[in-house]
């Protein structure tokens, strides 16, 4: 069982780096306007969009597990706030061109086709629409072997350095704005708050708990050599 899949069956919330705690102090220092049209891009079980709603910005959020956007509903109708739930993925979003304000994305993009996703972030973004996207990332020298182990277990493509992933985003039509937030995976572990999920019972289940094991396994291993990195980018006019 791959690392998406242990996502998707245990219902995970805040599972990118740094986890909600990361999301709402970033949100709170951009200074977004009220009202602005926000794309989420992997939207999971709506941890963020409904934060993001509750802010007073009118939210859409896409995501290609009907477990997750279930799950993601059941929240909005909890919390009392309205949200676009759309079913799809991130190569092809079905929105029209220049239709939101923001696009944000956490830790979603380095498992989609990531040269793909970001044409169609930047299509689906209004002139001068900002995307906000937080990926883990390659900060140190980090031998072949690990990252087959870990582009194997998490579904990965490939693992980016932050420079790489920038040069995706300006062949994408992006303007990288500065700077851009990278902070080491073992800080985010030591730092982040216990995960949620929709069925603990789970954590029992043999093929989880091997799952969960090995991922644990692979960022212990690589504390110094993954990162997250917060990217901030423009769509100029």
């Amino acid at each position: 069982m791959n690392y998406l899949e242990i996502l998707e069956k245990l219902g995970v919330s805040g599972a990118h780096p740094g986890g909600f705690k990361a999301t709402k102090k970033w949100v709170e220092s951009l200074g977004l306007s009220l009202g602005s049209k926000i794309l989420e891009v992997g939207c999971g079980t709506g941890e963020s969009a409904c934060y993001l709603a509750t802010r007073g910005y009118r939210v859409s959020a896409l995501d290609n597990s009907p477990r997750m956007l279930q799950i993601a509903e059941r929240r909005a109708q909890e919390e009392g706030v309205t949200i676009d739930w759309v079913s799809g993925s991130a190569e092809s979003i079905p929105f029209p061109s220049n239709f939101f304000d923001v696009v944000f994305a956490e830790s979603v993009t380095i498992f989609t086709d990531a040269p793909r996703a970001l044409h169609e972030y930047f299509r689906v973004l209004k002139p001068s629409g900002m995307l906000i996207d937080n990926e883990m990332t390659i900060i140190d020298d980090l031998p072949l072997a690990e990252v087959g182990k870990i582009t194997d277990f998490m579904n990965l493509d490939r693992l980016y350095k932050v420079g790489d992933f920038s040069i995706l985003l300006q062949n994408a039509g992006f303007q990288v704005k500065q700077p851009i937030e990278t902070r080491k995976i073992g800080d985010l572990i030591a730092n982040v708050e216990e995960q949620k999920v929709e069925d603990a019972s789970l954590y029992f289940d043999y093929e989880i708990s091997k799952g969960i094991e090995t991922y644990m396994k692979l960022m212990v291993d690589n504390l110094d050599c993954l990162g997250s990195s917060l990217f901030i980018a423009e769509k100029k006019q």
